[in-house]
């Protein structure tokens, strides 16, 4: 897979990745508010997380928001869907405010 990043520009899309590649994928937050990205679940079978990392805007300062940065590892083949929700830990029985969605094929 190229160096390619998903985004939210990418939600509800579908891909086809190969064994070894890495899914990078940034979302937007400010966990200052409360509102995080959370795993909903993906297989583990399937995908490896590599890393969850918090990345701050320059110049946020004090409060302000940040990329989210996951990276997933393609371990074996089959069907993957990624989901992700943006909420509140406190709130997890609420709808979350957005999602992001990415299926994989993984070959």
């Amino acid at each position: 897979m190229p160096d390619f990043i998903f985004t939210e520009k990418e939600n509800h899309r579908s891909i086809e990745a190969s064994v070894g590649d890495v899914i990078p994928i940034r979302l937007e937050e400010n966990a200052t508010t409360g509102f995080a990205w959370h795993w909903e679940d993906f297989p583990k079978d399937v995908l490896t997380l590599e890393t969850d990392d918090l990345l701050r805007f320059e110049n946020a300062g004090i409060g302000g928001g940040g990329v989210r940065q996951f990276r997933l590892r393609v371990r074996s083949r089959g069907n993957a869907r990624i989901l992700l929700n943006l909420q509140r830990a406190w709130e997890r029985q609420k709808p979350p405010a957005r999602t992001f969605t990415l299926a994989v094929t993984a070959k």
